[in-house]
């Protein structure tokens, strides 16, 4: 009987965390920081690097779309898989190309086979390079700063939501490694709220990356 109420409870206290994650006010939804080998080699390795990331699926690896500059040298790159699971082929190589790619990928996230340089042309390169700093990066405020979601109406309904995902912008130099994280931003800017200047910014910025990744997006 100890032991059923133990469980009992334990029950209870879990359905009251998911009460307080879907309707509390305080419960934050921005990850964690996560700084893999990736940004501590780029630290080590050059100027200033920006990392432009989407959020993804629990156990999912990161994929990362990079503007680089170290010196005169601007460089982007790109850390990603291209096997695709929906391309039609037997089971039995579909399901072994998945484990070996998503086990390699989830486990030595690094300087590997799926971090690879691309190319783009010299005025590419600049022309990428400036307009991101007309963005002003490392002086754009997130969410963290600014708040998450938007204020509750009038009425006190909100039209907050819980699955939009999420970007994540890093800002590498040789003395820190800062991450800036928007949740949605999209939705909230263009059908919630719009007007604030972190959000104008980090869709200008994702803007950016499509078009010069596009290959690769």
């Amino acid at each position: 009987m100890k032991n059923f109420k133990i469980i009992i409870f334990s029950f209870l206290m879990y359905l009251i965390l998911i009460s307080l994650n879907l309707f509390g006010q305080n419960v934050s939804i921005i990850p964690k920081i996560n700084i893999t080998s990736i940004h501590g080699f780029l630290q080590k390795n050059a100027d200033s690097t920006i990392l432009f990331e989407y959020d993804k699926s629990w156990g999912d690896p990161p994929e990362y779309f990079i503007l680089s500059k170290s010196g005169d040298t601007l460089t982007t790159y790109f850390y990603k898989s291209f096997y695709k699971s929906k391309i039609n082929m037997p089971r039995a190589i579909r399901d072994s190309l998945y484990k070996i790619n998503k086990y390699y990928e989830s486990k030595n996230i690094g300087i590997n086979r799926f971090f690879i340089p691309k190319y783009l042309s010299d005025n590419d390169l600049l022309v990428f390079w400036q307009s991101l700093l007309k963005q002003k990066p490392w002086q754009i405020n997130d969410d963290l700063i600014d708040g998450e979601s938007c204020p509750n109406a009038k009425n006190g309904y909100d039209k907050n939501i819980y699955d939009g995902g999420g970007i994540s912008l890093y800002l590498v130099t040789k003395n820190n490694i800062k991450r800036l994280y928007f949740y949605a931003p999209r939705y909230y800017e263009k059908e919630v709220c719009p007007g604030r200047k972190g959000r104008q910014a980090i869709l200008e910025i994702e803007n950016l990356f499509k078009t010069h990744f596009k290959d690769e997006w």
